[in-house]
């Protein structure tokens, strides 16, 4: 018996070996296709550039002036000439945008962000100054949208030291961490150069279509660079064409069917610099008594400077959003992360009073301990609010349905009985069900 159940494993792991060979030609396949693409669309740039089939370096068309020199001087470290062959043109497009080991020692296999340092001339155990690496890490973002954005990276890149100096490769690596896309940007970059604009970024940007009061060109660079951004922002709130309304906030961010960005702009600054920051929340958002979200959940500062405060693993306080107003009840109206569990404090929370009750704290379990704020730890004055969608059209889609369904379910209720129902649109619209809800949500806190 044991014999006769064993010999039909022979064929099954033999097919799972042939699936998993499979899988792999087709990687390989897809992966030389994307290569050739490249190369063929290097080529006709060789021969759009060339002369006598060398193209001197001068020519490759690269519009930022700051790049320029730079750009001369490393072709001439590996290639010992300005003048270059198809091959060796190839080879360089290869270099700058996938970084292989080319038997070129003065690379050793580097990610585009040490490419980058290497190109701008320094090594890796190189000792250099905040001031150069602000200029380098200008240039840097300048291949996003704006350069000035560094200057929201300099504090967080060099606070873990009075040191003014710092090693490259410790900058690199901050660099990697705190912007985890900046890599994709930077080989995007050369590859629309080298193919002249022939080749569509693997890593685009992202679309802003409606107007924001709080992300210009600097905060765009560096939110481009996290890795939950997609190809479109939809914003689905803001409190100045909106109205500063908790039921507003809420109506316009549930049912959405994917992650959501929260941005906060205060009515005071530090350093001359407006405090700005925000959380990020990967799933839909629910109307409910309990906590949500997941350890994908963070918080973060964007200005004075950039950081963003993760999950620790040691509490799941992680999101909660409530627009019940219920008597006698630790549940509170409002949208909060982080905090304790008997809902008597938040790392941030967005009080039903929105402009005036809302508070941030510097820890809590949940979240990595830090001002999110500039130095504030208490009630915070909120200017600008903006909810942003990164779902794309589907999650849309959803939010339109889940806003069928319920306007169609208080219609329903309306019929049965009108009475039961407090006056004005937005009191109604968040009641799920009718007082009889009441009692059943009064059972759940008496569970707690």
């Amino acid at each position: 018996m044991g014999n006769q159940q064993e010999k039909p494993t022979q064929p099954i792991v033999k097919q799972q070996q042939q699936q998993y060979q499979q899988q792999q030609q087709q990687q390989s396949k897809k992966s030389n296709e994307v290569q050739n693409q490249y190369q063929i669309a290097y080529t006709k740039t060789f021969n759009t550039y060339q002369q006598e089939n060398k193209i001197n370096v001068s020519h490759i068309p690269i519009e930022n002036q700051q790049l320029v020199n730079q750009f001369n001087q490393f072709v001439q470290s590996i290639f010992k000439t300005d003048t270059l062959s198809l091959q060796q043109y190839l080879d360089l497009c290869d270099i700058l945008t996938k970084a292989p080991d080319y038997n070129v020692k003065y690379l050793n296999k580097m990610r585009p962000v040490e490419l980058m340092f290497k190109f701008m001339g320094y090594s890796e155990n190189d000792s250099i100054a905040n001031e150069v690496c602000l200029s380098v890490l200008n240039i840097l973002f300048t291949m996003i949208k704006s350069g000035e954005a560094a200057k929201f990276l300099m504090n967080r890149i060099y606070d873990d030291s009075l040191d003014s100096n710092q090693r490259v490769g410790y900058v690199c690596n901050k660099v990697n961490s705190i912007m985890p896309l900046v890599g994709d940007y930077i080989e995007a970059f050369w590859v629309k150069i080298f193919s002249s604009n022939q080749i569509q970024s693997k890593q685009p940007k992202p679309i802003i279509k409606q107007s924001s009061k709080i992300i210009d060109d600097e905060i765009f660079t560096v939110l481009s660079t996290q890795t939950h951004f997609c190809t479109e922002m939809t914003q689905l709130y803001n409190n100045q064409s909106s109205g500063t309304s908790f039921n507003r906030l809420a109506w316009n961010i549930l049912g959405y069917g994917g992650p959501t960005l929260i941005l906060i702009y205060l009515d005071k600054k530090l350093n001359n610099h407006p405090i700005i920051f925000g959380a990020y929340n990967p799933n839909p958002w629910s109307d409910g008594l309990k906590f949500q979200g997941d350890s994908g959940c963070y918080l973060f500062s964007i200005s004075p400077s950039f950081r963003t405060y993760s999950t620790t693993g040691n509490g799941q306080n992680y999101a909660y959003l409530n627009t019940k107003n219920i008597d006698r009840s630790k549940y509170k109206v409002g949208l909060g992360f982080g905090g304790n569990s008997e809902h008597t404090s938040f790392r941030l929370w967005i009080d039903d009073e929105v402009e005036n009750r809302s508070k941030v704290a510097s820890e809590d379990d949940t979240y990595q301990p830090g001002y999110i704020a500039g130095e504030i730890e208490g009630s915070i004055g909120i200017v600008f609010i903006e909810v942003w969608g990164l779902g794309g059209k589907q999650a849309l889609i959803q939010q339109d349905k889940y806003r069928q369904e319920r306007m169609e379910e208080l219609e329903r209720m309306r019929k049965v009985d009108k009475k039961q129902f407090f006056s004005g649109f937005d009191q109604a619209m968040f009641f799920e069900k009718t007082f009889a809800h009441r009692d059943q949500v009064r059972e759940e806190i008496e569970k707690d």
